[in-house]
């Protein structure tokens, strides 16, 4: 009798106007709450991925740069003529952070970074980009012959496309422990001829990229110009590298189905002489 009387006082509270009042407000909220995460998973896996290094686009980056440096402070006798002669080519350079802004989506400034193959539920295949606009490093030039090259990375200001992850891509990259990657020269590239202003180079380049905390060998594949007669030098490039050379392992998430072995190592470099 006690449990007839208990259902008949439950099913009358929620037959009720103030219960059937909740019912619908728990599932309004219940419906606001889906719809965010749709929104939200929507956003990660529809984002638009950065594109890859573009010589170009960083040529004009920085000739657009020095015009507005040029307009901030123009010299009363300029009468627009470039009647600018090159000296004699600088032959120590070390890397300049703040020739160009640095622009994680757009791909300007000097910057170090990674591309890596994913595949993600409902979008499927995908890359992940990760950069860090710290970058140090100097190189040396002898005549028509790259000498000597350090290029250093500080991998605890990597950020990644999708900012929630980079929490995840910090720890499996054991910044904590080895905090920055390096690339060094080892052996002396030809060039071919000494650079000039306006002319591209391309060279493959033997060098070692010590990354958490492991030294393995790589080849670059690099692109260098000499940008006007304003001493500014820009060098692009990429080579890939396995993770598990590395003794890395990709971090993990709901989303991820998998992710490559292989990434590419890429680099934009603005370098001034030293």
């Amino acid at each position: 009798m006690a449990d007839h009387t208990t259902r008949t006082d439950e099913t009358s509270r929620t037959s009720s106007p103030a219960g059937r009042s909740r019912r619908l407000w728990l599932l309004v909220v219940g419906l606001l709450v889906a719809g965010a995460l749709a929104l939200a998973l929507n956003w990660y896996l529809g984002r638009d991925t950065p594109a890859a290094v573009d010589p170009q686009a960083a040529v004009d980056a920085a000739d657009d740069a020095a015009g507005e440096e040029g307009s901030q402070d123009p010299d009363p006798d300029d009468n627009g003529a470039d009647d600018t002669e090159p000296g004699p080519l600088a032959t120590d350079w070390v890397v300049d952070t703040d020739l160009v802004a640095f622009d994680f989506d757009d791909g300007a400034g000097t910057f170090l970074g990674f591309r890596i193959d994913e595949e993600l539920t409902t979008v499927g295949a995908t890359t992940a980009v990760g950069r860090t606009p710290e970058v140090e490093g100097t190189l040396s030039l002898d005549g028509s012959v790259l000498a000597e090259a350090t290029v250093i990375g500080d991998l605890t200001a990597l950020t990644t496309d999708i900012r929630q992850r980079d929490g995840r891509t910090q720890r499996a990259m054991n910044t904590d422990t080895h905090p920055t990657a390096t690339f060094e020269l080892t052996e002396p590239v030809d060039l071919g001829t000494e650079p000039v202003p306006d002319d591209r180079l391309g060279v493959d380049a033997t060098g070692e990229l010590t990354l958490n905390g492991v030294t393995q060998p790589v080849t670059a594949t690099i692109e260098g110009i000499l940008l006007g007669a304003d001493d500014r030098l820009l060098v692009t490039g990429s080579f890939e590298v396995l993770l598990s050379d590395h003794d890395l392992v990709a971090p993990s998430a709901p989303v991820v189905v998998s992710v490559a072995d292989a990434a590419t190592v890429e680099f934009q470099l603005y370098l001034t002489p030293a």
